[in-house]
């Protein structure tokens, strides 16, 4: 999926989310993946919590057109923030 489809479906979102403990109605979660976890197991409970959408990195996981297949999910993710924030019409200041 390109950034630009992946930003227009996050414009229509509440938001992100990284976390099924925290998830709110209508975000998109991305199913990151680290030494401890795979986001991916979680991307169905995500949906059943209210996620509009789920970026997954595996296929296996994948159940229907909600769930968004990318090469990667953090990057898909960094990609989102880098590109929304170039759209946006003011400086950005980093502590």
């Amino acid at each position: 999926m390109k950034i630009i489809q992946l930003h227009n479906i996050y414009l229509n979102s509440s938001g992100v989310c990284t976390d099924t403990r925290i998830l709110k109605k209508d975000c998109i979660f991305f199913a990151l993946t680290g030494e401890n976890f795979n986001g991916n197991e979680y991307a169905s409970k995500a949906i059943e919590l209210g996620a509009s959408n789920v970026i997954i990195d595996d296929l296996s996981y994948k159940k229907d057109e909600r769930y968004i297949m990318v090469d990667n999910v953090l990057k898909s993710f960094q990609s989102l923030a880098s590109y929304h924030r170039s759209k946006l019409k003011c400086p950005v200041i980093g502590i």
